[in-house]
């Protein structure tokens, strides 16, 4: 791993980023609308009635669009920087909407008045819902220009792993919806340079959690390349006892494959399954006490933390949480849960993944699955996971969440992820943290 050095032009590289992973680089396409009219497709009437017109310039002249394939098609536009304005009338009438968006929109029910659509909202107004399974606040009043605001927004509490002096205050700024900056801690993963910056020494990967064995949580880092002519890989052992809000180092551990499978009162048990796979016990200071070879470690009752079951999940109500490492350029993968179940009977889950997922499918009798939810929303990645019943949805630019197991959905906009950051724990039922390598978000979701 090369190192990491940390400029205010960087960070917001990385935010840039973030939203270039979301929707793919500007490029010129067209737009694409499916407008409903009492409730009837567009299709059945529009030579009669509906007319939809495009610009993307308050200066140039209305265009109107084409129908191919059952929907209104705009012209190649660069409609990510310059995002487009719709008009949709009835012939013969005064009935005009008005409509400002970057996205397609796939289920529009015409309706006289202005409506605004960003990366945020433009999400719920294309999702559709099945077998009376409903999103509890798609409706499209909240989408009028003067109520875009009324869709809940999920606040984060932002703490910074650096000193204050050290962090770029431009990056702090009153237009980043959702944040407020709670505190700057000083963490050991990251070092401060001679040329007054600052870097990270060791990456924070996979977080581990069992509030009923250790009150901190903890994390398996890597350590970067300081200029090293031999680089060294193998992970360390971090900690941090103020609920991820900053980070120290413990100790090297020998193994580069160690995952954290157990704590208990002879120190961290960690499985190694390179050459031969075993458990190896490091007591409180990083000396190794013992180790023992396994030929079933998803068996295993040293095993609490990896659960060896890619496709199936349980619930947390055994009270152990372990993360998926922050999905990022040269990182490891997430490790995807396809379903999720509460009882054992009933499962939901998520079709898709790891990229481009799309659909929630619910099943409630062996073999039979019916569909949900479709997100419709062009999602390069989305992460779904579960507290009890409590579902939530993670994208970049917006967060669903069930109570319900998936029956009914409260939608938020602004959404959790910048840059490609993705190494959530639960602390509790209802508050959720995000660990990146400068912060964590800390989110409470109720």
């Amino acid at each position: 791993m090369s190192m990491i050095k940390y400029r205010m032009f960087v960070l917001v590289c990385l935010v840039l980023q973030g939203n270039a992973l979301a929707q793919p680089g500007y490029h010129l396409s067209a737009l694409r609308f499916k407008v409903f009219y009492n409730g009837e497709d567009f299709i059945r009437r529009t030579e009669k009635d509906l007319v939809l017109e495009w610009r993307t310039n308050k200066n140039t002249d209305w265009q109107k669009a084409f129908v191919q394939n059952g929907v209104f098609t705009t012209g190649n536009i660069d409609a990510e920087r310059h995002p487009a304005e719709i008009k949709i009338y009835r012939r013969g009438t005064r009935d005009t909407m008005y409509i400002s968006t970057s996205r397609s929109l796939d289920h529009i029910p015409f309706q006289p008045g202005h409506f605004v659509f960003d990366r945020n909202t433009a999400p719920l107004a294309n999702m559709h819902t099945f077998s009376s399974v409903q999103i509890t606040n798609q409706h499209w009043r909240y989408f009028s220009s003067t109520a875009m605001d009324t869709l809940p927004l999920l606040q984060k509490q932002r703490f910074v792993y650096i000193d204050k002096e050290l962090y770029p205050h431009d990056v702090e700024t009153p237009n980043e919806k959702g944040v407020q900056y709670k505190g700057f801690q000083k963490s050991e993963h990251i070092k401060a340079t001679e040329e007054d910056e600052y870097e990270v020494c060791i990456e924070l990967g996979q977080l581990y959690y069992a509030p009923a064995l250790s009150s901190s949580v903890y994390c398996i880092g890597y350590l970067n390349d300081l200029h090293k002519e031999i680089k060294d890989y193998r992970p360390w052992l971090l900690e941090s006892k103020d609920a991820c809000r900053s980070w120290s180092i413990r100790f090297p551990l020998q193994e580069e494959d160690a995952q954290l499978a157990n704590i208990n009162n002879r120190g961290f048990v960690f499985l190694r399954e390179n050459e031969t796979t075993a458990y190896i016990t490091y007591d409180a200071l990083g000396n190794i006490v013992d180790s023992f070879v396994t030929e079933a470690p998803c068996n295993s009752s040293q095993n609490i933390f990896l659960s060896c079951d890619t496709d199936t999940k349980l619930s947390t109500m055994q009270g152990v949480e372990s993360s998926s490492p922050y999905m990022s350029n040269g990182s490891s993968p997430h490790l995807f849960h396809r379903r999720f179940t509460s009882d054992g009977v009933h499962f939901v889950s998520m079709d898709g993944l790891p990229f481009h997922p799309n659909a929630i499918n619910r099943q409630v009798l062996p073999g039979a699955e019916e569909k949900i939810l479709e997100l419709n929303a062009g999602d390069t990645y989305a992460y779904l996971t579960l507290r009890r019943n409590k579902l939530v949805l993670l994208s970049y630019n917006y967060t669903l969440v069930s109570n319900d197991f998936g029956n009914s959905w409260t939608y938020y906009r602004n959404g959790l992820l910048d840059g490609g950051s993705w190494n959530f724990i639960w602390l509790d039922d209802n508050t959720l943290v995000n660990v990146t390598q400068e912060y964590a978000d800390v989110i409470r979701i109720d």
